[in-house]
C-alpha cells in the first residue's frame, strides 16, 4: 500500500512539473521581443486612420512595460499616435493598446486592443 501511494505521489509531481517546465522553456516575451510586434500593429491603426484621407501620422512611439497581461506567457504594450489633422490644422493624439503572447511553441502573436483618440 505504502508503494502504491508512493508511485501515485511520483507520477503526480512528474505531471505537474511538466506544465512548468514547459513554461519555464517558453517564458512571457521580453520587451525586446514585443516591441516590433506592437509597432506593427500601431502602423496597422495609422494605416487605417490614413485610410480616411485627412490625417497625417507624424510619429508612433510604442512602449512596453512590466508583465501586466492575461498569463505567464504574455506582455502589454501601448503605443501612441501622432496625428496632423490636414482638414482644420488640428493635432491629435490617439493611444492603444496591445497585447502580444507567446504560444507554447514559442511564436509571438499580438492582438490589438481599444484605442481611444483625442
Amino acid at each position: 500500500m505504502r508503494t502504491l501511494i508512493t508511485t501515485i505521489a511520483v507520477g503526480l509531481a512528474l505531471v505537474a512539473a511538466v506544465p512548468a517546465a514547459a513554461s519555464a522553456r517558453n517564458p512571457r516575451p521580453t520587451e525586446a521581443q514585443a516591441t516590433p510586434v506592437a509597432k506593427r500593429l500601431a502602423e496597422r491603426a495609422a494605416a487605417a486612420l490614413r485610410s480616411f484621407g485627412f490625417f497625417e501620422i507624424e510619429h508612433t512611439s510604442v512602449s512596453c512595460g512590466r508583465p501586466f497581461g492575461w498569463g505567464r506567457r504574455s506582455l502589454t504594450c501601448a503605443y501612441a499616435l501622432y496625428i496632423h489633422n490636414t482638414d482644420d490644422g488640428t493635432g491629435q493624439i490617439c493611444l492603444g493598446s496591445v497585447h502580444v503572447y507567446k504560444t507554447r511553441t514559442g511564436r509571438l502573436y499580438g492582438r490589438s486592443g481599444a484605442q481611444s483618440c483625442f
